[in-house]
């Protein structure tokens, strides 16, 4: 199942993105939606909303082929609070660091993204092939590729992004992660200038590379 993105500046200090089910027109209710504000995003999808929060959260551990850091108990991360209802928290995320290569003066490393949503652990690289699009590749605890969003552009007039899913059920983990690795990273401010990292090329190391699933993308993105 895929999903499109679409943007648009609501307020010189305010984004909203609108999340529709691929082949919907403009003129229908998006599935969900995320408002970018300059200390807060929120996201709104079935009747829920949900913030993200800055704190620190629990460190959780997991076997992984490279050393990580942090290695300590907490690490500075989100929580992510469900905010309709009786407020249940609905998960967190921090980031982590894989430690390639190091020698006393240098670290050789590439970062990404661990979520907890609905007590499942998920893993979220972006990786970058030479394009000015990339991907962010979400691999569940047995590094099955589960989630792919695929960064298009900037222009908020346009199409942004492309969610792609292998079950529909994975459509709030993709929301969720959506909004914490686009939309988080994109700074507004009063005097209506956007901070947009996305516009620069990314090149991953051969190591990122090789989360990127081309049979997923081939078979459920095109």
């Amino acid at each position: 199942m895929v999903f499109e993105v679409f943007a648009e500046r609501k307020d010189p200090s305010i984004l909203s993105f609108a999340i529709r089910q691929e082949g919907q027109g403009l003129d229908k209710k998006p599935i969900a939606t995320i408002t970018k504000m300059i200390r807060n995003v929120k996201v709104n999808m079935f009747g829920r909303t949900f913030e993200y929060v800055p704190t620190d959260v629990p460190r959780v551990k997991f076997d992984y082929q490279y050393p990580i850091e942090p290695q300590t108990p907490t690490v500075k991360g989100f929580r992510i609070l469900q905010r309709t209802g009786d407020g249940d928290n609905g998960g967190q995320c921090f980031t982590a660091s894989a430690i390639l290569k190091k020698t006393l003066l240098k670290k050789t490393k590439f970062d990404f993204e661990v979520f907890t949503l609905d007590g499942q652990v998920y893993y979220c690289y972006k990786v970058g092939l030479g394009a000015r699009s990339y991907y962010y590749c979400i691999l569940d605890a047995q590094k099955k590729t589960r989630i792919m969003i695929e960064y298009i552009n900037s222009n908020l007039d346009t199409r942004l992004a492309k969610i792609i899913l292998d079950d529909v059920t994975l459509a709030d983990e993709a929301f969720l992660i959506f909004a914490r690795a686009v939309v988080i990273p994109i700074a507004v401010d009063e005097t209506a200038k956007l901070a947009d990292p996305p516009t620069e090329k990314y090149v991953s190391c051969d190591e990122e590379k090789e989360f990127f699933e081309r049979n997923f993308y081939r078979n459920l993105g095109q």
